[in-house]
């Protein structure tokens, strides 16, 4: 038997358009990587200095700068950001989606400043080995806290505010786009 409410959020489910439940089951995973660069800032957080970093914790921190590169940037950033000019052609208001481009530069910035930290980590320096290791945690951490709040920003205001303006036209040319 189907509870009301389970039958409100089903109906719910289906009037979304496709381009925000796309979006919102991206933001899952990416919830998914945050859990997992936490996990890894801790354990970096918990190694002695001059340790090596246990081969488990080096290639998660491998994956995560993979998927910095190949997914949170070059795909979900850029789809988010190929969506909104839409949105604005149809009459939202541009200024209600300027932070979600400062977020997504901010989030470029910590990415970008965790990879030289990788580089630098990778470089075989012994006196810089634990510094990089703390530039590496910062920045993912500042990552993290970043992209945990921005997230839940745009699934609950930027893109039902995007939804009021858009047809379903509009959301499959977005579809297509992204």
């Amino acid at each position: 038997m189907v509870s009301n409410q389970q039958a409100q959020r089903a109906a719910t489910t289906e009037k979304l358009p496709a381009f925000e439940q796309l979006f919102e089951q991206e933001h899952l995973l990416t919830e998914r990587i945050l859990d997992a660069a936490t996990a890894i800032v801790e354990q970096l957080r918990a190694l002695p200095d001059g340790k090596t970093i246990p081969p488990d914790l080096y290639s998660a921190m491998a994956v995560l700068i993979y998927l910095n590169e190949n997914f949170a940037d070059q795909t979900h950033l850029a789809a988010e950001e190929a969506a909104i000019p839409i949105a604005v052609a149809r009459g939202m208001d541009p200024k209600s989606a300027e932070w979600v481009f400062s977020d997504h530069d901010q989030g470029r910035a910590y990415a970008k400043a965790a990879d030289v930290a990788w580089r630098r980590i990778n470089a075989g320096d012994e006196t810089d080995l634990p510094h990089a290791i703390d530039d590496f945690a910062r920045c993912t951490e500042g990552l993290v806290n970043m992209f945990r709040y921005h997230a839940e920003r745009e699934d609950h205001r930027l893109f039902p505010e995007m939804a009021r303006h858009l047809s379903e036209d509009d959301d499959d040319l977005i579809m297509h786009i992204i």
